[in-house]
C-alpha cells in the first residue's frame, strides 16, 4: 500500500470511529455536498455512516433532481468497514440505484464491483469503487449508492456520482 493511500484510509478509519463513537449503538450520519455544474456537467459526494444492530443496507443519497434527469456516467465510493474481529461480518455488495424524493423506495440499478480492497488496520477493511455506467436517474428521484451488510458490521461511506444532466 503506497503511503497516500495508507493516509487516506487511516483518516477515514478515524472519521468512521469518531462517527461511531459519537452515536453508541445507532448511528447514520448523512453528509450531501453541494452539487457541481459546469454546463451538462453534474458531480456530487455525499457520505454516510451506518453502525446499526440489524442488516439494513446502509444508502448514500444524493441531491433530488430537480432540473432533469442524470445519466450517470461514473460512480465511486470508498467504503470502510470494521469486522470486528469476526469473518462473517461484511460488505456483500454494492448497488448504484435510484431513491425517491422522501427515501423510501429505492430501485436497484448496475452493481458495483470494487476495484481494490486494502486493510487499514486489525479487523478493518476499506473497499474502493469506480465504475462505468449509464444508469439514469430520474426528475425528482435521488441517486443513491446502496450498500448491502451481513450480520451489520459498522460502514462508512464516502461516495461521488457524475454524469450529466439531461434537458426535460
Amino acid at each position: 500500500m503506497t503511503e497516500n493511500r495508507q493516509v487516506s484510509a487511516l483518516a477515514l478509519a478515524a472519521a468512521a470511529v469518531a462517527a461511531f463513537g459519537a452515536f453508541g449503538g445507532r448511528a447514520d450520519a448523512q453528509t450531501i455536498g453541494q452539487p457541481q455544474r459546469f454546463g451538462s456537467h453534474y458531480q456530487q459526494f455525499a457520505t454516510n455512516s451506518c453502525d446499526t444492530s440489524d442488516s439494513t443496507p446502509c444508502t448514500v443519497a444524493f441531491s433530488t433532481m430537480t432540473r432533469g434527469p442524470l445519466k450517470v456516467m461514473k460512480a465511486s465510493c470508498t467504503i470502510l468497514t470494521s469486522e470486528g474481529g469476526s469473518p462473517s461480518k461484511e460488505v456483500t455488495g454494492a448497488v448504484l440505484g435510484r431513491l425517491s424524493d422522501n427515501q423510501k423506495n429505492f430501485i436497484a440499478g448496475q452493481y458495483l464491483a470494487p476495484m481494490q480492497s486494502e486493510f487499514a488496520g486489525p479487523g478493518q477493511i476499506v473497499l474502493n469503487f469506480l465504475v462505468d455506467t449509464l444508469w439514469v436517474i430520474p426528475n425528482n428521484w435521488r441517486p443513491a449508492i446502496q450498500i448491502s451488510r451481513l450480520n451489520a458490521p459498522p460502514v462508512a461511506a464516502s461516495c461521488s456520482v457524475s454524469g450529466e444532466e439531461l434537458e426535460n
